[in-house]
């Protein structure tokens, strides 16, 4: 199906967006050099690989939402298709030892995904030609549309706070600040999007 490889190719350019924002915020600025030394090449090398790191783990939960999405489209069984969802993510769980995965962000994230398996059947079968068109289509209105971001930033500041509260990796003023920082970035992104597709928002005179 084109539209879902549109879908697609939205979140992960968005990911993409906020990944490279995030890891630009942390990099060492070089002032006005027009060279670059070995240290400054491995650091960009780095910063490549935090790049697509920040950018899959951004993808995780919208990843397995899409797919079973795109399943349930296809007239497959919702609830079994969750069942999938929770069984990888119980894999993700046995075989995560690093301390950056726990069952308390586990659980939240599936009522994340929950959310965002709805968006996207929306999606899919909105008929739109383009990203915005499915948005429009699926959502009519500025305002039903940011009701979803609203409540889509909700349900990943949940996950968010499991992680400040659980992750084994870190300060936990380190964890916050990081967090804080993904959240404000994520806003900024998605408000752009929000005046991009339906424009800005209508303000009554008194």
């Amino acid at each position: 199906m084109e539209n879902s490889r549109i879908i697609w190719r939205h979140e992960a350019d968005e990911a993409d967006s906020v990944a490279r924002t995030l890891v630009n915020r942390d990099r060492p600025s070089h002032g006005g050099r027009s060279f670059f030394p070995p240290a400054v090449i491995a650091g960009f090398v780095r910063s490549r690989g935090k790049i697509k790191l920040t950018r899959q783990n951004l993808l995780y939960t919208k990843q397995l939402a899409f797919d079973a999405a795109k399943e349930i489209s296809r007239g497959n069984d919702r609830v079994k298709q969750l069942g999938i969802v929770d069984l990888k993510t119980r894999e993700t769980l046995r075989t995560e030892a690093g301390g950056f995965y726990t069952e308390k962000i586990r659980k939240r994230q599936l009522k994340e995904i929950d959310l965002l398996v709805d968006h996207y059947l929306e999606l899919l079968n909105s008929g739109g030609k383009t990203y915005d068109d499915m948005v429009r289509a699926a959502y009519q209105s500025r305002e039903q549309f940011e009701a979803f971001l609203v409540d889509l930033s909700k349900r990943e500041n949940d996950v968010i706070e499991a992680a400040v509260s659980t992750m084994r990796k870190g300060s936990k003023s380190e964890r916050v600040s990081w967090f804080r920082t993904v959240r404000e970035v994520t806003r900024a992104v998605r408000s752009e999007e929000l005046t991009r597709i339906f424009g800005e928002p209508c303000h009554s005179s008194n």
